[in-house]
């Protein structure tokens, strides 16, 4: 009676199990080493449109095309030795369409047999997301690249991450390369060093300049004035450089001095 009564504990413990795996959100799977779906849960049914007996009919191939037998082979290979797999990919389903996922893969024995266990879920909104950012970030760019005013960015250790077209002609350089990777601080001639340093220092620690008048040094050692503004360059909430953007003034500069002189 007690064997019964361990057994029958047994058997309810194991209902329980798959019940909670065949309502999990996530898309389990158990696949043998030739790509065999050996079972498949709920949620990876219905986001394919598959009834659980077809998609039980199917090899790994089939929904994730790219995963030929001599890639799975390799991936099986990789899982018996690490234990544990991260994959990106994209299921195809029924209808033709493809969803990305993220598989976490891990090794099972089960009754003498090997198997691998896949728990995967819909990156489609995070795919997305970062997609959308990337399409900012080039609209950003393009934006930057093609304003008339000058545009700089500046690592926390004072040196030029990025110049902008408009900034390399201002100052006389023919090529991003002559300025990436060098010190802010080249640019000023002496008179301005301490004023620079200031600047730089009030950025890094957060604080935004709106506006602000300067002068730098050209290629050709000649000096350029300009208008400016400036802020923190911010990831995570953490300040990882600064930006901003110049105007040249020098023109309207070297007439004021002219008509200064005339009225003097």
């Amino acid at each position: 009676i007690k064997k019964l009564s361990e057994r029958k504990d047994v058997e309810d413990n194991l209902r329980f199990t798959r019940q909670w795996v065949d309502l999990a959100s996530d898309f389990i799977s158990l696949m043998d080493s030739k790509g065999r779906f050996f079972y498949v849960n709920n949620s990876i049914c219905h986001v394919l449109g598959y009834a659980r007996e077809e998609l039980q009919s199917l090899v790994i191939q089939d929904i994730i095309p790219e995963l030929n037998t001599a890639a799975w082979t390799e991936q099986w290979a990789k899982m018996l030795d690490e234990g544990t797999l991260t994959i990106e990919t994209s299921y195809r389903a029924r209808a033709g369409h493809y969803i990305p996922v993220e598989l976490k893969v891990n090794y099972l024995e089960f009754n003498g047999s090997g198997y691998a266990c896949a728990v995967g879920r819909d990156i489609g909104e995070r795919k997305r997301a970062e997609q959308a950012i990337r399409d900012s970030e080039l609209r950003f760019r393009q934006i930057i690249e093609n304003s008339q005013a000058g545009y700089f960015y500046i690592d926390l250790d004072g040196k030029y991450l990025h110049v902008n077209s408009a900034w390399l002609a201002m100052y006389g350089y023919s090529s991003p390369d002559e300025v990436i990777g060098r010190h802010y601080l080249m640019m000023y001639p002496d008179s301005d060093l301490a004023q620079a340093e200031h600047n730089f220092e009030k950025l890094k620690f957060g604080d935004v300049i709106p506006t602000g008048e300067g002068a730098l040094l050209c290629k050709d050692g000649s000096i350029r004035y300009h208008t400016f503004s400036a802020h923190p360059v911010l990831l995570a909430g953490e300040i990882i450089g600064m930006e901003g953007f110049l105007i040249d003034i020098t023109e309207h500069k070297q007439a004021e001095d002219r008509l200064r002189y005339r009225s003097e």
